[in-house]
């Protein structure tokens, strides 16, 4: 019983850190190529860039939600 909360704690931790690491990277590409963008005077690229990234990904997050709520539902 032991062992399979360590295995259950040990997945939770490596998760967590791929996580929060990945969203260090994302965030460290995403940055300098809006400011690139914005350097350049590309304007309309760079707005169309900065908005339908977050507003894709509020998107993307909701939606994933709603099918984590439909199958916790169903089960």
């Amino acid at each position: 019983m032991c062992r399979a909360i360590d295995s259950d704690e040990e997945s939770t931790r490596i998760l967590f850190i791929t996580g929060v690491l990945g969203g260090f990277t994302t965030f460290s590409t995403f940055a300098p190529d809006a400011l690139y963008l914005f350097r350049d005077h590309r304007l309309t690229y760079a707005i169309a860039y900065v908005l339908l990234t977050h507003v894709g990904g509020l998107v993307l997050a909701l939606n994933g939600f709603r099918m984590i709520r439909a199958i916790w539902e169903d089960s």
